[in-house]
C-alpha cells in the first residue's frame, strides 16, 4: 500500500508519502527456518526547492518478522536536485495560422529545460480596438491533458495560466512593454 501527497508553492514542492508491504516468507532465525509474517514500512518527507536547487528530507524505515524481532532506521538527507530533472524553466513557441478576421488558430509547443516537448493546438480571438489577443491552448499527444490560457496586449504576453505536464502555471510579467513595442 502506498499513499501520499504533493503540494507546491513558489518553486518549492513538498512530498509526503508512505509505503507498507506485508506478507509471508521463509526466514531462518536462530538456526530454525520457518514461514513468518513480515512487514516493512517506509515514511518519506521530502522538500524539493527549485529556487535553491536542493532536495532535503527525512526517511524512516522499519522491518519486522513475527517471532524474529524488528529493525528500524531514521535518517535525514540533503543533496542537489539532479540536473536531469531540470531547473523548471520552459519555452512557449506559438505558430499562428493565417488570420481569419478576429479569429486566431495555430500550433504551439512547450519545451521544458530537460528537452521534453509538449505539443498544443490553439484557438483564440484578437480585438483590434484594444489590441488584446486571447488564446486557448489544448495539449496534443505528449501534451494531452495540458491546457493553457495565453493573453497578449499588443505583442506582449500579459498572462499565461493553466497546467502543463501536471504542473500549475500562473505567469503574469512584472512589467508589460508599452504599446507598439515588438
Amino acid at each position: 500500500m502506498t499513499k501520499g501527497s504533493i503540494t507546491s508553492s513558489k518553486g518549492v514542492a513538498h512530498v509526503v508519502f508512505s509505503v507498507k508491504v506485508s506478507g509471508h516468507t521463509a526466514i531462518e532465525h536462530k538456526g530454525v527456518s520457518a514461514v513468518r509474517a513480515v512487514t516493512a514500512t517506509a515514511n518519506y518527507t521530502i522538500k524539493l526547492d527549485a529556487n535553491a536547487g536542493q532536495v532535503t528530507g527525512r526517511v524512516s524505515e522499519k522491518a519486522s518478522a513475527a517471532g524474529a524481532g524488528s529493525i528500524s532506521d531514521t535518517r535525514q538527507f540533503a543533496d542537489s536536485i539532479p540536473a536531469d530533472l531540470g531547473n523548471g524553466s520552459w519555452t512557449l513557441v506559438l505558430n499562428f495560422d493565417a488570420a481569419n478576421g478576429s479569429k486566431l488558430t495555430g500550433k504551439a509547443t512547450v519545451t521544458l529545460q530537460t528537452g521534453a516537448v509538449y505539443p498544443f493546438s490553439f484557438t483564440g480571438t484578437f480585438a483590434p480596438h484594444t489590441q488584446l489577443s486571447k488564446l486557448s491552448l489544448k495539449g496534443l499527444d505528449a501534451g494531452k491533458g495540458s491546457a493553457l490560457q495565453v493573453t497578449f496586449k499588443n505583442n506582449a504576453i500579459t498572462k499565461i495560466a493553466g497546467r502543463v505536464a501536471g504542473q500549475s502555471v500562473n505567469y503574469i510579467p512584472a512589467a508589460v512593454p508599452a504599446a507598439g513595442v515588438d
